[in-house]
């Protein structure tokens, strides 16, 4: 079975300001990129992230129904990613 995540919205940043678009509607345009086994367990297991962090953040926590967020549900800014993308050592 094959095991992918299909792109369905992005976050760019485009003038200074982040915007949250449509991927392209026709299905030969949605990006696909597979998953080994290894990546599928780890997003399992970051499904669990999001309850613990709403607990620990009570009333601050916001949520926009993003798979990676900052500490409070916030979507995370693309610069940042960027950031860490850059960085000479990944933080993980």
């Amino acid at each position: 079975m094959a095991r992918k995540v299909i792109v369905r919205r992005n976050r760019v940043t485009v003038n200074g300001r982040v915007v949250e678009q449509n991927a392209p509607k026709t299905k030969a345009r949605l990006r696909a990129v597979a998953l080994s086994d290894f990546a599928v367990a780890t997003l399992l297991a970051w499904q669990l992230r999001p309850a613990q962090e709403a607990e620990t953040a009570a009333e601050a926590w916001q949520t926009e129904g993003h798979v990676f967020t900052m500490e409070d549900g916030r979507a995370l800014d693309p610069a940042y990613i960027t950031r860490l993308f850059q960085a000479p050592q990944m933080p993980w």
